[in-house]
């Protein structure tokens, strides 16, 4: 039962940190001490692997769907109960695969970029490389991140 109480709590002052009032910015500073805070909290209450528990609270848990419609966010719903894969972007719809496949699509500024099938989603690894950091969803292991990069002038050359 602590743990359930301390996940609410811990998921809804997560939630608060993910947009700060106005003219309040999260400072890295402040963040560090808030993480402190709740990996000694998390230690009282014999959760060992705390990146594993938030990752579970933040991707694993359970959402529903609105009838039909799945909410992502406010522009990209997924039709949960059609026979293909389906999503709602910025009001059209898109179709994929039918829904006894598995797909992943990718999608940007309301386009679906591509779509791949025969993923399996229960252990693939998703790796975005961009500017100025890189970023991973790792579903096998529940975790996810990001790594900051160098500046151009501080990379490595490629040999």
């Amino acid at each position: 039962m602590k743990k359930i109480v301390f996940s609410t709590i811990l998921t809804l002052v997560l939630l608060s940190l993910h947009k700060p009032a106005a003219g309040e910015p999260l400072s890295d500073e402040k963040l560090h001490k808030f993480l402190k805070r709740i990996q000694s909290a998390a230690k009282d209450e014999g959760i060992s692997d705390l990146e594993h528990a938030l990752f579970r609270l933040s991707v694993r848990m359970q959402n529903y769907s609105i009838g039909s419609v799945a909410p992502i966010n406010g522009e990209l719903y997924a039709r949960a109960t059609k026979s293909t894969n389906g999503l709602i972007i910025q009001e059209k719809n898109w179709s994929g695969l039918p829904s006894s496949q598995s797909q992943l699509v990718v999608i940007q500024n309301g386009q679906v970029l591509n779509s791949f099938k025969g993923i399996d989603c229960t252990g693939a690894t998703l790796v975005m490389f961009c500017p100025t950091e890189i970023q991973f969803i790792d579903l096998k292991n529940q975790k996810a991140g990001f790594f900051k990069r160098p500046k151009p002038e501080e990379m490595d050359n490629d040999d």
